[in-house]
């Protein structure tokens, strides 16, 4: 990330309080300004006296806090013109780049400047790691797609899971059978002569990415190595989602099911924490996806996960156990402005 700042035109009244100030004493400058720390006339005096001030000049502590206050309330401009007349003395009313580092602040400013002016950004000010800054608040900006990204070279909105716990809540005909799975724990083991099936229901939360596409997966696993393969390999299992969504607060019915699936070859290690994914919405659904654009906060989404051992394409020849069906999406890393439609006005 990038900082582009230009000279704020408030030299003149710092410079008309403190002098010429030498590059040391702006160093100084700019960590009272970071830290906010009290310090004493005598450190001050002995400061300037270290920088060839007259030492009988009088600088009040009120008084420099004064100076640190000014404008930098509504945009920082103080501690943007010290920072320049540290790094700039030559380059004076020119643009400066700064790199962003681990151990910088960041904090947010608006870009009333700039083209959106609805946007806002993540602007760097220099910070040592042992200053204490503390924020009564961050407020960002209330619009669709907005929010916080990773990533200072290719940045993008971070992806987050809606959890699926694989449970029984009344005993079916097509139930997997709780058995043990490692030690004395015990997960959902799905049969190889019939088929089972669970449900799962996901609601889709407030820091959603609107219009972006959310991905089904399985974690699961085997206690027994399975030879189901040909020449006595691993074989694969297949993992079946149906699925239908509708948005919340009366906005729409449920419609009819989408069916999708994974197969993914099973891992030739005993116990194997195994994930197979599969796109589950798109923009341009196929006949196996639901629209990635009817997705919104508080929409519903409800889930049959099922296998069938007598599907070809299934060859497992050891039972399979299920320990999670989860959604992968996208988030902003905020919630909304409002608690139902229109959730961003």
């Amino acid at each position: 990330m990038t900082l582009s700042i230009q000279p704020p035109p408030i030299r003149e009244r710092v410079l008309s309080k403190l002098g010429d100030i030498s590059p040391v004493w702006v160093k100084w400058f700019i960590s009272l300004f970071k830290a906010q720390v009290d310090i004493s006339d005598l450190e001050v005096r002995e400061l300037l006296k270290a920088e060839g001030v007259d030492k009988n000049k009088q600088i009040e502590q009120n008084e420099i806090k004064e100076l640190l206050a000014v404008e930098a309330i509504d945009n920082s401009k103080l501690m943007e013109e010290l920072i320049l007349k540290n790094t700039l003395s030559e380059q004076d009313n020119k643009n400066y780049d700064e790199k962003v580092s681990s151990n910088e602040l960041l904090t947010l400013l608006d870009k009333s400047d700039k083209q959106a002016s609805e946007d806002t950004e993540l602007i760097a000010l220099l910070h040592k790691e042992s200053d204490t800054n503390i924020f009564d608040e961050i407020i960002l900006n209330k619009a669709s797609g907005k929010g916080v990204k990773v990533d200072s070279t290719v940045p993008s909105f971070p992806w987050r899971d809606m959890l699926g716990e694989v449970k029984i809540l009344s005993p079916g005909a097509n139930d997997p059978t709780l058995a043990v799975f490692r030690g004395n724990i015990r997960q959902f083991s799905f049969s190889n002569a019939v088929m089972n099936e669970v449900f799962l229901a996901f609601h889709f939360p407030h820091d959603y990415v609107l219009g972006s596409n959310v991905f089904i997966h399985t974690y699961w696993g085997q206690i027994i190595v399975d030879s189901g393969g040909p020449a006595g390999v691993p074989g694969d299992c297949k993992w079946s989602f149906e699925a239908t969504y509708a948005k919340g607060h009366n906005q729409a019915a449920f419609p009819a099911t989408v069916t999708t699936s994974i197969t993914q070859t099973a891992s030739g290690t005993q116990y194997q924490h195994m994930l197979g994914e599969v796109q589950l919405s798109d923009a341009s659904p196929s006949g196996s996806q639901i629209d990635s654009d009817n997705l919104e906060p508080d929409g519903v989404l409800l889930v049959r996960c099922y296998r069938d051992p007598a599907d070809v394409a299934d060859t497992l020849n050891q039972v399979p156990f299920l320990h999670y069906v989860d959604i992968h999406y996208q988030s902003s890393n905020i919630g909304t402005k409002q608690k139902a439609p229109d959730f961003y006005t």
